[in-house]
């Protein structure tokens, strides 16, 4: 009799134990937010990314990547114009972020910006070299990438010096670096930078 009930009861945890696991086969995987959109201060932001995924990307000392954009009297922008297949991906990557901070600026910090608010570099080998836009030729900086007008983003595509997919603050406090292993982790990366000036998170969304 103690036998048949040690069988009886194992028999039952197998069959709770099946159909327990079949429920687990059997449920729906949890769809998978997507937002496109948000609004900030009035302004109506569109995203190339799902904004859900760009808050996945890796991001360090983003309060102060913040801080660092909200008083900054002026941006440089810096990549690496080695590779024809990234130059192609900074081209777009550049506008839109910076498409977006102009709306930051303006309607978040009251602050008209133009042109001159970016100065635009490139390495070019050995040589560091700026932007001259009333010409629109390239000069000599006479300062090296630690001693331009900061804070800095330096973008990093998968033939110029990325080797994650991340966005991060610099030791010194002065460059961004934005990078990206292909385009659209370079697009995400740069999406995760104007979510952080943005002050968006996952718990902010919700909220």
């Amino acid at each position: 009799m103690k036998s048949g009930t040690n069988i009886s009861i194992a028999f039952i945890i197998v069959l709770i134990s099946i159909v327990l696991a079949s429920g687990c086969v059997n449920q729906k995987p949890e769809a998978q937010k997507t937002l496109m959109n948000i609004t900030k201060d009035g302004i109506d932001y569109s995203f190339t990314n799902n904004i859900y995924d760009s808050l996945k990307i890796p991001i360090n000392n983003e309060t102060e990547i913040r801080r660092l954009i909200m008083h900054a009297p002026s941006i440089s922008l810096v990549f690496n114009p080695s590779s024809e297949q990234d130059n192609s991906y900074f081209t777009v990557v550049l506008y839109n972020t910076v498409d977006k901070l102009k709306y930051y600026y303006t309607y978040t910090n009251g602050k008209y910006v133009d042109e001159s608010m970016y100065n635009i570099y490139m390495i070019n080998g050995t040589e560091f070299l700026k932007l001259e836009r009333k010409n629109s030729t390239w000069i000599k900086s006479p300062s090296d990438i630690n001693n331009i007008e900061w804070p800095v983003l330096y973008l990093k595509g998968p033939n110029t010096g990325a080797s994650e997919t991340s966005v991060k603050l610099s030791e010194s406090g002065k460059i961004i670096y934005i990078q990206g292993t292909d385009y659209k982790n370079l697009s995400l990366a740069s999406e995760r930078f104007v979510l952080a000036v943005l002050d968006v998170t996952e718990e902010t969304l919700s909220g």
